[in-house]
């Protein structure tokens, strides 16, 4: 028993150990060797957010679930006898908010020395870690910024010594910042501490010294003159000076620059005053919705008055100096000004009566919208330009109004230049890009011999340097046409004399070659090229600019029948022939009068009264200033043309007055199959009126049911209506209330117009006929092979049974004349049985459900037994056909494509295919022989024609093609079922 002093003392340290522990400045608890709570501060309690509960004896991990394994290992490393500490641990509350904790587990020792439990301290180090945390980012922070900072910075004690220096700064004496440590200011830049030692001084007394710009030379850069910016700061630590903090940026190549832009800003300003062009700089005025109104001048170099006339224009607006300026200019100055992008213009200045090259680009702030511009006065240049465009248009008219092909080469002979006369002689218009020195097709000597385009006359004028006259040569268009040509190259050079290209005149001389040979001989005396206006055979007038002639050529002579001295200076009214009114001679005159060229249709009148129909061409000629000094006429007889047109018109009307007369229908469709006219028999046999089928695709009227029967379908027309051209072909029609009818189609093509015209005949009569005819026929057939079977071959059946009677009754006492009696009983027999064969070949079909079916099963064994190739039928489905007479024309199609496989193909295999297909029916012969031509498919061969004239009575069809890998097939459908007859 203890004495009480002993269990007081006892219970004096226990309570001093609970106030100790529950008064703790930081987190403490105590626990017993299971984890059970004994004691913890209130620290603990309020860190770990555990209230007033009580929780002595309670074990540590029902109050904290979800500890982690690790807190448990530490736990236990403990309780082995481990202290484990931690300075810096994440912790994460219950409220989710994350705290940094500085941890100490450590195991507690009962009186006998026996571990009874932990002790774990915890220490919210929150604060010191953000706090830590703020000043390694601030001193990174001053780290990096005095590593890359791209001035000097450095800091110095209060005895000038180096403390700390960047490599900035200690670039600026060649050397590095560990080399500049301790060492005293004036010992690294001796040359510049007289200058820089008031600096520090005042900065030592509290004073700043910021932006002073020094310049020296320094040891370690002798005979280099450096100029730097520079700021002192003093450095205080608790009111206290330290130091001085510098900042030194080296400007020396600012300097320089300075100084190049002062040598550069008075070159400009000689410049400015001197140059040519006019300058100015504008201040650009907008109103309120930022659009350009006026412009002021603030600056004008002393060209601005030369080329804008204007004077005293600095200061002044320009609206002011010059009211009627065109809004284009401001329009064109406002957007520079607002959109930075620098533009580059030509415009005329028409209040200032001058045209000027423009740049303009804007200067300073986008706010301040001016706008610098440079111009040129370049009135003088656009009116030579403007002379120049004229001049080329003239010849341009001259060129199209010449009868003769005219066109222009460059030096690398492409086509620049080309008129009317040139397109038609080629036959096409002429691919610039491609075609090189001519337009034609191809080109031939006058003996016919094909030329290179090297060869041409044009090539070598250019290559060689000279001009070629009458050259002759033969033009071949792509319609292969050809027309005889006389060349006549001519060389284009520049004002220095430089061949620039050519200019080539060709002069059709076809019919006059074909009329008289004799003017072969009168072409080629040619010399120049101005003497072909005098062989033109088109008539050609010249005018002066009041009408009257002052030039014709012989063709108007021999088609007028006037000679020249009759015409020269007469107006050519005297060859009115009265046709036309006044209006349309007043109209010409305007026309011609306003500078454009007049061309039309006029009938004048001869010497001799006769009227004569010309196309005329009538282009002004103008001067220097653009005035109309003569009127040149190019007239092209065409009243045998005329005459032509009128009967071909007549022709037109007779042939129409046919066709409607005419019982089949007759359509033209264009190679887009759309309908393009079409005969009143079309109309009365479709039901349809011209305005629904003009423009309708054809299929309207002929839609294929199969996709092997498409003419002019959607592949090639032309290719797919060569294909029925001077043929016909049964075809089903539909009209306008759906109902289908049997046509014949035949197809011709008008190739120069690409055009078809296809014949439609319905021959529904003719059909119901056929069908008849064919029902007919096949009773017949079947009553014949009904006597054959039952008659004759009975009747020889009972001859060879006697005959076989007789032959016993001789066999011992005739036996020579037994065997000739067996003989004839054989003989007999053979007779019988070729009979059989020729009653079941009349009628191969059975009238039963699958008689087809088992009738081309009994070809495919009879074909492979005798004609040694393998044949197969093939049936996955029955197909029942009760249609005796279209069974029977569907067994004719497949023995006879099977003869016509056997006999042109040398086949080894052959497939007989019975399907339905789509509510109709298919039959396919194919073989693997060596295939059938187009050629030979179209041909008009018997048993071709056969078999197509046999699907047709059944209303289907029946095509041909080759077979991947060699081969045939032969493709018979029928569009739906056969009824029975």
């Amino acid at each position: 028993m203890r004495p009480p002093e002993t269990e007081q003392s006892l219970w004096q340290v226990n309570e001093q150990l609970r106030s100790f522990i529950e008064y703790s400045p930081v987190a403490l608890a105590m626990f017993d060797r299971n984890m059970c709570y004994l004691q913890a501060s209130r620290r603990w309690r309020e860190d770990y957010q555990l209230g007033e509960q009580a929780f002595s004896g309670r074990s540590y991990y029902s109050i904290f679930p979800k500890s982690s394994q690790r807190w448990k290992e530490v736990h236990g490393q403990a309780l082995a006898g481990e202290t484990i500490r931690v300075e810096e641990d994440r912790f994460e509350r219950a409220d989710g908010s994350v705290r940094w904790l500085q941890w100490e587990v450590r195991p507690w020792y009962d009186t006998v020395g026996e571990i009874g439990g932990v002790m774990i301290y915890t220490e919210d180090v929150t604060d010191r870690k953000r706090i830590g945390n703020a000043l390694a980012q601030r001193t990174a922070l001053l780290d990096t910024l005095h590593t890359m900072a791209p001035v000097g910075l450095g800091f110095v004690d209060t005895n000038f010594r180096v403390v700390r220096f960047n490599e900035k700064m200690a670039s600026f004496a060649r050397t590095t910042p560990e080399a500049c440590i301790g060492r005293l200011i004036s010992e690294i830049v001796p040359e510049l501490w007289t200058v820089i030692s008031p600096f520090y001084e005042r900065a030592l007394a509290g004073q700043s010294v910021v932006d002073r710009e020094i310049f020296g030379e320094l040891k370690a850069t002798p005979g280099e003159l450096r100029h730097w910016q520079v700021s002192y700061y003093p450095v205080r630590v608790e009111e206290e000076i330290i130091g001085v903090g510098v900042v030194v940026a080296e400007i020396t190549e600012a300097k320089r620059i300075e100084y190049a832009l002062r040598k550069s800003e008075e070159r400009y300003r000689t410049m400015f005053e001197t140059m040519v062009e006019g300058f100015c700089v504008i201040e650009v005025l907008f109103d309120a919705v930022q659009r350009p109104i006026d412009c002021r001048f603030l600056e004008v170099n002393p060209a601005f008055e030369k080329q804008t006339g204007l004077t005293n224009a600095r200061g002044r607006l320009m609206r002011e100096l010059v009211p009627d300026h065109e809004e284009y200019w401001f329009q064109m100055l406002g957007k520079v000004a607002l959109t930075g992008s620098p533009v580059r213009f030509e415009n005329a200045a028409r209040a200032l009566d001058r045209y000027y090259e423009v740049s303009a680009c804007r200067v300073g702030a986008p706010e301040s919208h001016k706008v610098a511009v440079i111009f040129n006065d370049i009135t003088q240049r656009k009116q030579m330009e403007i002379s120049l465009r004229e001049s080329e248009e003239r010849f341009r008219q001259l060129v199209q109004g010449l009868p003769a092909a005219v066109y222009t080469c460059d030096v690398k002979g492409r086509i620049l230049i080309y008129n009317a006369e040139a397109v038609k002689l080629w036959g096409r218009e002429p691919d610039c890009e491609r075609k090189r020195w001519c337009g034609s097709h191809r080109i031939f000597d006058e003996r016919g011999n094909p030329l290179r385009r090297r060869q041409l006359a044009i090539v070598r004028a250019v290559r060689e340097g000279k001009t070629i006259q009458g050259e002759e040569r033969i033009i071949e268009r792509p319609d292969g046409s050809r027309s005889y040509v006389l060349a006549y190259p001519d060389l284009i050079r520049d004002s220095s004399g430089q061949v620039t290209g050519a200019v080539n005149m060709l002069f059709d001389i076809t019919a006059l070659k074909e009329t008289e040979n004799a003017l072969r001989a009168t072409e080629r005396k040619l010399k120049t090229l101005s003497r072909a206006v005098e062989q033109s055979p088109a008539s050609v007038v010249i005018t002066d600019r009041l009408g009257e002639i002052e030039y014709v050529n012989p063709t108007f002579v021999e088609v007028t029948g006037y000679t020249t001295e009759e015409v020269i200076g007469r107006n050519p009214r005297f060859l009115k022939s009265g046709r036309h009114r006044p209006e349309f001679y007043r109209q010409m005159w305007e026309t011609i009068a306003a500078g454009e060229d007049w061309r039309g249709v006029i009938c004048n009148r001869k010497k001799n009264g006769e009227e004569i129909w010309e196309f005329a061409v009538i282009a002004p000629i103008h001067g220097a200033r653009n005035t109309i000094t003569h009127f040149v006429a190019t007239k092209e007889d065409i009243t045998l043309r005329r005459q032509t047109l009128a009967a071909l018109h007549d022709r037109e009307e007779r042939l129409r007055a046919i066709l409607d007369t005419v019982m089949d229908a007759v359509i033209t469709i264009d190679q887009q199959r759309r309908i393009v006219g079409a005969n009143r028999a079309t109309r009365r046999m479709f039901g349809y009126s011209d305005s629904e089928l003009l423009n309708q695709n054809v299929s309207l009227l002929l839609p294929s049911p199969y996709e092997e029967e498409k003419p002019l379908s959607e592949q090639d027309p032309c290719t797919e209506a060569a294909a029925i051209l001077d043929c016909s072909r049964d075809m089903q029609a539909r009209r306008k209330d759906g109902s289908a009818f049997p046509v014949e189609l035949a197809v011709s093509e008008v190739r120069h117009l690409h055009l078809f015209t296809c014949v439609i005949r319905d021959v529904t009569l003719r059909r119901q006929l056929e069908a008849e005819v064919l029902q007919i026929s096949e009773d017949e057939r079947q009553r014949v092979a009904a006597d054959l079977h039952d008659g004759i071959c009975q009747e020889l059946m009972g001859i060879s049974f006697v005959a076989t009677a007789v032959q016993r009754d001789l066999q011992e006492s005739h036996p020579k004349l037994a065997a000739k009696v067996k003989s004839l009983s054989e003989a007999i027999s053979q007779a019988a049985t070729h009979t059989r064969e020729v009653a079941r070949g009349m009628t191969p079909v059975v009238a039963d459900k699958d008689g087809l079916m088992l009738a081309l099963r009994q070809l495919a064994v009879s074909i492979s037994q005798s004609h040694c190739v393998r044949c197969i039928f093939k049936c996955s489905t029955p197909v029942i056909i009760n249609d005796i007479v279209a069974a029977n024309q569907l067994y004719r199609v497949a023995q006879e494509a099977i003869q016509n496989a056997i006999q042109h193909g040398r086949p080894t295999q052959i497939t007989i295919a019975l399907r339905e297909d789509d509510g109709g029916i298919c039959l396919a012969i194919k073989d693997n022989g060596r295939g059938l031509s187009e050629c030979e498919s179209a041909s008009s061969g018997i048993g071709l024609r056969t078999m197509q004239y046999r699907a047709s009575l059944l209303g289907g069809h029946l095509s041909f093609k080759p077979r991947r890998g060699g081969g045939t097939e032969v493709l018979c459908r029928l569009p739906q079922m056969p009824l029975p007859s």
